[in-house]
């Protein structure tokens, strides 16, 4: 496995990878603190299949949920 992934855990008995951010860039790898927090995204896999990733992040300052109706689609860069 790559070095940014730091390990797994248990989601509702599905097995997650957790990710590094800071490492998946190129900076040294993330030290764990009593703030350190795991946010899970879900992605698809090559073949389109949903796949949960918990991301290894230093800490959150706030929890926001936004309706899918005000995600706009990014814009066309280069095409």
């Amino acid at each position: 496995e790559p070095a940014f992934v730091r390990g797994v855990i248990n989601l509702r008995g599905a097995v997650v990878p957790v990710v590094d951010l800071s490492a998946r860039f190129g900076r040294q790898n993330s030290e764990i603190t009593r703030r350190s927090c795991v946010i899970i995204i879900e992605a698809s896999t090559e073949d389109g299949q949903p796949q949960d990733i918990g991301l290894l992040v230093d800490n959150v300052s706030a929890v926001l949920e936004i309706p899918a109706s005000q995600i706009e689609p990014p814009p066309n860069f280069g095409a």
